[in-house]
C-alpha cells in the first residue's frame, strides 16, 4: 500500500513538473489564474491594435521564453523583437532551450540575447512579457508602451508561464507549446485590426 501511495505521489509530481514547472510554478499559476478570474489582468487584454507595429518580447534572462516567442513570431511574417530584464546581454540561447525549440521545427541558433538596458524600444510596441510581475516592473519603467501577458493569448489561458530553464524537456514542450499558440493568438488581434483599418 506504500508502495502504491508513493508511486500515486510520484505521478502527481511529475504532472505538476511536466505541464506547470514544479509544485511551487504549479501553485503560481493558480494565484495568477485566480486573479485573471477576478479580472486583475482585464488592462493587459484591453489592447489598442491598431498601434501596434512590433512585438517585443520580455522575459528574465531572453535565452528560453522571449528567444523562442521571438524566432515564432518571425517566422510566422510578425515584426518580432525580444529582451531580457536580468542579462547582460549578446549570449546564445540555452542549449536545452534551442534543443526543444529544434524539435518543433523553430531555430534558436542564430539568437544572441538583448538586455532591457541597451535595447531600443520604438513607440509602437507592444511589450510581451510571461509574468504578471514583469508586466508591472515594465509599467513602472516604460509607461508610455502597452503591455500583455502572453499567456493571456494562449490556449488555455496562463496569465503565468514558468521559466523553463533547468527543467524536464517535457516542460519545455508545455511552455513552448504556450508560447506558440499565445504568438497565435496575437497575430489575429493584429490581422483583425488590419482588417478593421483597411475598411
Amino acid at each position: 500500500m506504500a508502495a502504491f501511495a508513493g508511486g500515486h505521489m510520484q505521478t502527481i509530481t511529475n504532472y505538476f513538473a511536466e505541464n506547470f514547472g514544479g509544485k511551487r510554478a504549479t501553485l503560481r499559476h493558480l494565484r495568477n489564474l485566480a486573479a485573471y478570474v477576478a479580472g486583475r489582468f482585464s488592462r493587459h487584454e484591453r489592447l489598442d491594435a491598431t498601434r501596434i507595429e512590433r512585438l517585443v518580447f520580455v522575459c528574465k534572462g531572453n535565452i528560453c521564453r522571449s528567444a523562442y516567442a521571438h524566432a515564432v513570431a518571425s517566422a510566422r511574417g510578425l515584426r518580432a523583437a525580444s529582451f531580457g530584464l536580468d542579462t547582460p546581454g549578446d549570449e546564445p540561447a540555452d542549449p536545452v532551450a534551442a534543443r526543444n525549440a529544434l524539435a518543433r521545427g523553430v531555430s534558436l541558433a542564430t539568437h544572441r540575447t538583448s538586455s532591457s538596458r541597451s535595447f531600443a524600444l520604438e513607440p509602437t510596441d507592444l511589450l510581451v512579457v510571461m509574468e504578471p510581475e514583469q508586466a508591472q516592473e515594465l509599467e513602472l519603467l516604460e509607461g508610455r508602451h502597452q503591455v500583455t501577458l502572453l499567456g493571456l493569448w494562449s490556449k488555455p489561458r496562463r496569465p503565468f508561464i514558468q521559466d523553463p530553464y533547468g527543467r524536464s524537456d517535457e516542460y519545455f514542450q508545455t511552455c513552448f507549446g504556450l508560447i506558440d499558440s499565445g504568438v497565435h493568438g496575437l497575430e489575429r488581434l493584429l490581422k483583425s485590426a488590419t482588417t478593421i483599418s483597411t475598411r
